[in-house]
């Protein structure tokens, strides 16, 4: 069993700040550098290659969410640099089965984003036979927020962890012991945000969540 892995998940909207950002968790002990969404959508894949060359050897996660086009998309973020991209459970079944199929063959992992699925379990059991390298999740932030009126988020993790076809990610969550009981319900990787407001505390942040996920592997 491996051992799990912390996603910094770059939220800034600036360049350069971006790049100094990849470069203070990498050293504060980051795993995985994920270029979210948004950032992605500001700067294309020109980010990816910014951070590819300063961090050669670094696994970079790009957030795409392709609901088409995955092939093209798969090329222009592997020459960019990537090792993982997303692909949104909203997209045609065939074409998840053969943009796998590709970007496996070109040297890239693909992680089916279920973001925004409501219910998840029953949405994993429908399309695990994808078998894609990961499965990712983020928590809405209404949950994320006020987790203990919402402790049914957890069983609905446990179930997703058991059903799923391969390791599961997952992001929203901010309190260390949150990431511990992932951990113990069997996650294979956590992402958090990471933007300017963090900027004073990235290290100490970056090694707390870093020592919660170890002490609770088994």
């Amino acid at each position: 069993m491996t051992v799990p892995l912390l996603h910094a998940s770059l939220t800034t909207l600036d360049r350069e700040m971006a790049i100094s950002l990849a470069n203070k968790v990498f050293l504060s002990g980051a795993d995985v550098i994920e270029i979210s969404n948004t950032l992605l959508k500001r700067h294309g894949f020109e980010i990816v290659s910014d951070i590819r060359r300063i961090l050669p050897k670094t696994k970079i996660y790009v957030d795409t969410k392709i609901i088409e086009n995955i092939e093209e998309e798969g090329r222009l973020a592997y020459e960019a640099g990537a090792d993982v991209i997303s692909i949104h459970s909203s997209a045609d079944e065939e074409e998840i089965l053969g943009g796998i199929s590709y970007v496996r063959k070109i040297g890239l992992e693909l992680s089916l984003d279920l973001t925004g699925v409501k219910d998840i379990v029953n949405k994993i059991f429908a399309i695990s036979y994808l078998t894609p390298d990961f499965f990712y999740y983020r928590i809405p932030s209404y949950i994320a927020n006020d987790l203990s009126h919402h402790t049914e988020i957890f069983r609905a993790i446990k179930d997703f962890v058991r059903m799923a076809s391969a390791p599961v990610i997952i992001a929203g969550l901010k309190n260390p012991d949150d990431f511990s009981l992932c951990i113990r319900l069997g996650v294979r990787a956590l992402s958090i945000r990471i933007n300017e407001t963090n900027l004073p505390e990235i290290e100490e942040l970056i090694r707390s969540l870093k020592r919660a996920m170890e002490i609770s592997f088994p």
